[in-house]
């Protein structure tokens, strides 16, 4: 067993396990990338399904309040998308600590 795999095993006695990589850190940061990455995503689609319903409002006043509420609500949810992103960033470069990356 090389050094790489001697620091990645597990000693449980006479035995060695071999670690598998996977830690907090590691489900951590898959998690948060894909949360972000959902919630952008989300909110691009209620944005343009938003411009769809203002567009076929036609002229009904009901419809066009509901769809300027929705615009505005993806408009915000986008941003806070956003500001969570350079936040989450922010926090790790100071820390050192890499919270959004995938593993593959």
């Amino acid at each position: 067993m090389n050094q790489t795999n001697q620091l990645l095993a597990l000693n449980l006695g006479k035995h060695r396990v071999p670690s598998s990589g996977i830690s907090l850190a590691n489900t951590v940061s898959v998690f948060v990338t894909l949360f972000l990455t959902f919630v952008s995503v989300l909110a691009i689609i209620y944005l343009i399904l938003g411009g769809i319903q203002y567009i076929t409002a036609g002229g009904d006043p009901k419809q066009i309040k509901a769809a300027k509420d929705q615009l505005t609500y993806a408009v915000i949810g986008l941003v806070v998308a956003i500001i969570s992103f350079a936040v989450i960033n922010v926090f790790s470069e100071f820390f050192g600590v890499t919270l959004l990356e995938l593993p593959f």
